[in-house]
């Protein structure tokens, strides 16, 4: 990834991966290409907003008719805002569409929030998030499972080389 800022206000975060993964037997391999470009509008020093567009390739080299080929296309838009020193809360929205090879297509929205408090000693972060992942790489091949997450964590700086904490 990287970030660059033409003026104050725009900046454009380009981002490429690449995955190989490959199976012992008669699984094969894949590789999996992913590009993303965020558009990114600074409306003040605290606030930003952002439009941004990923699409992934999955290129399966497989005999078995459960590995096919498929893009999935991302549009999502969201914001990020510091509150204060010790608040900041982002927010994304957006849709997902995977267009497989023979299979029927899937598709659904996704979200994420996520609001963090943060002072000398202490760090309290609440996120929640519902969307899809990928699932290729366990123990076995889940395809394209949907998740629901709501996570808190604590965090509490007892002394300068002891930190506790709790999620």
């Amino acid at each position: 990834a990287l970030a660059y800022w033409p003026t104050v206000r725009i900046g454009l975060v380009p981002r490429v991966e690449y995955l190989r993964g490959i199976y012992e037997g008669e699984y094969g391999s894949f590789n999996n290409y992913l590009g993303s470009l965020a558009l990114v509008y600074r409306f003040t020093r605290h606030l930003e907003g952002f439009v941004q567009y990923a699409h992934t390739y999955r290129d399966w080299n497989s005999p078995i008719p459960e590995a096919e080929d498929f893009h999935v296309y991302d549009p999502s838009m969201g914001v990020r805002y510091q509150v204060s020193q010790a608040i900041f809360v982002s927010g994304e929205a957006g849709y997902f569409l995977q267009d497989n090879e023979h299979s029927s297509n899937e598709g659904g929205y996704h979200f994420d929030a996520e609001g963090s408090w943060e002072t000398e000693r202490t760090l309290l972060s609440l996120e929640a998030g519902h969307g899809y992942d990928r699932a290729e790489l366990g123990s076995e091949n889940l395809g394209l499972p949907r998740y629901t997450r709501v996570r808190f964590r604590g965090e509490y700086a007892v002394t300068r080389y002891v930190t506790v904490d709790a999620f």
